[in-house]
């Protein structure tokens, strides 16, 4: 992940079924210094150059998606079996913009 990309991690429990939602807030445009009265006016979003992949520890995984408010239904995303418990997400380079959740069903 870039190192101006925040994230979360939570997980829920929604009718009997698992899934995990790794919240991504693109910062990188964010030129905010110490005492500046927030929010700025006008922010602005930089571009994030290549996917954005991370690994994540999960019983398994049934379905994987990208969701913004910005825009209306999914993303898809990539999922790769690392081992027994362990997936790489690869969020392809131009899906999130400013903000965003990749959805993991498992």
């Amino acid at each position: 992940m870039p190192a101006k990309v925040l994230s979360s991690v939570y997980n829920e429990s929604q009718n009997g079924k698992q899934r995990t939602l790794v919240h991504l807030l693109n910062a990188t445009g964010v030129k905010a210094e110490n005492g500046d009265n927030l929010p700025l006016a006008d922010p602005s979003w930089e571009r994030i150059k290549g996917d954005m992949i991370f690994e994540i520890s999960l019983p398994s995984v049934s379905e994987s998606y990208y969701a913004t408010p910005d825009t209306p239904g999914h993303s898809p995303v990539t999922v790769e079996k690392v081992n027994n418990e362990r997936y790489r997400i690869t969020v392809p380079e131009g899906t999130v913009e400013k903000y965003g959740i990749v959805f993991i069903c498992h």
